[in-house]
């Protein structure tokens, strides 16, 4: 399907404009209309996508506890439990 919507958009308008700008003006339009996911879409876009960050600690302290190493990996069989 990526192929496809590539495909589509490297084609050009009847006036030679090609495909993918004009989908870019449009999503531009939406955004300075107001359209919030386009918004996001335009930013995304230009700045990348944010991440997300994760505590993973207790209010900001580490978490104490035992450390478990794993070094040997074996196949289970879920039906079994072997």
């Amino acid at each position: 399907m990526r192929d496809e919507y590539i495909k589509a958009l490297e084609r050009q308008t009847a006036d030679g404009t090609p495909m993918k700008q004009g989908v870019s003006e449009a999503l531009v339009d939406r955004a300075l209309e107001g359209d919030v996911l386009a918004i996001k879409e335009v930013n995304n876009r230009i700045d990348g996508q944010s991440r997300q960050s994760q505590d993973i600690t207790s209010n900001g302290e580490t978490i104490q506890g035992n450390s478990i190493v794993l070094t040997n990996f074996r196949q289970v069989d879920a039906a079994k439990g072997k």
